[in-house]
Protein backbone atom coordinates (compact mmCIF):
# COMPACT_ATOMS: atom_id res chain seq x y z
CA UNK A 1 0.00 0.00 0.00
CA UNK A 2 2.83 2.38 0.59
CA UNK A 3 4.63 1.74 -2.25
CA UNK A 4 1.45 2.36 -4.30
CA UNK A 5 1.37 5.73 -2.24
CA UNK A 6 4.79 6.49 -2.90
CA UNK A 7 4.49 5.62 -7.08
CA UNK A 8 1.23 8.11 -6.86
CA UNK A 9 3.12 11.03 -5.57
CA UNK A 10 6.19 10.46 -7.94
CA UNK A 11 4.04 10.25 -11.37
CA UNK A 12 2.03 13.75 -9.66
CA UNK A 13 5.52 15.12 -9.18
CA UNK A 14 6.73 14.28 -13.38
CA UNK A 15 3.45 15.25 -13.98
CA UNK A 16 4.48 18.75 -13.00
CA UNK A 17 7.72 19.07 -14.11
CA UNK A 18 6.41 18.22 -17.68
CA UNK A 19 3.49 21.20 -17.15
CA UNK A 20 5.73 23.81 -15.72
CA UNK A 21 8.64 23.62 -18.11
CA UNK A 22 7.58 22.99 -21.69
CA UNK A 23 11.07 21.60 -23.12
CA UNK A 24 10.19 18.68 -21.40
CA UNK A 25 6.84 18.25 -22.86
CA UNK A 26 7.92 17.25 -26.55
CA UNK A 27 10.08 14.84 -27.92
CA UNK A 28 13.83 15.69 -27.60
CA UNK A 29 16.02 15.60 -30.22
CA UNK A 30 18.86 13.00 -30.63
CA UNK A 31 21.22 16.28 -30.49
CA UNK A 32 20.69 17.01 -27.33
CA UNK A 33 20.90 13.50 -25.75
CA UNK A 34 24.65 13.39 -27.07
CA UNK A 35 28.15 14.21 -24.64
CA UNK A 36 30.04 16.83 -26.17
CA UNK A 37 33.20 14.72 -24.43
CA UNK A 38 33.43 11.31 -22.26
CA UNK A 39 33.43 13.66 -18.96
CA UNK A 40 30.84 16.07 -19.70
CA UNK A 41 26.72 15.06 -18.85
CA UNK A 42 24.71 15.15 -21.81
CA UNK A 43 23.07 19.21 -22.22
CA UNK A 44 19.37 17.73 -21.08
CA UNK A 45 20.41 16.23 -18.16
CA UNK A 46 21.92 18.99 -17.55
CA UNK A 47 18.25 21.24 -18.68
CA UNK A 48 16.74 18.59 -16.63
CA UNK A 49 18.73 18.78 -13.77
CA UNK A 50 18.21 22.45 -13.39
CA UNK A 51 13.95 22.01 -14.15
CA UNK A 52 14.17 19.60 -10.86
CA UNK A 53 16.44 22.20 -8.78
CA UNK A 54 13.49 24.59 -9.47
CA UNK A 55 10.99 23.05 -8.33
CA UNK A 56 12.86 21.51 -5.48
CA UNK A 57 12.53 25.11 -4.27
CA UNK A 58 8.93 25.59 -4.75
CA UNK A 59 6.53 24.25 -1.92
CA UNK A 60 6.00 20.63 -1.84
CA UNK A 61 2.69 19.13 -3.37
CA UNK A 62 3.69 15.62 -1.66
CA UNK A 63 2.14 16.18 1.82
CA UNK A 64 4.34 14.95 4.41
Amino acid sequence: MLLAKVRIDVEHVIGLLKNMYTILQSRIPITLLKKENDKDYAFIAKKLTVCCALTNLSPSTVPF
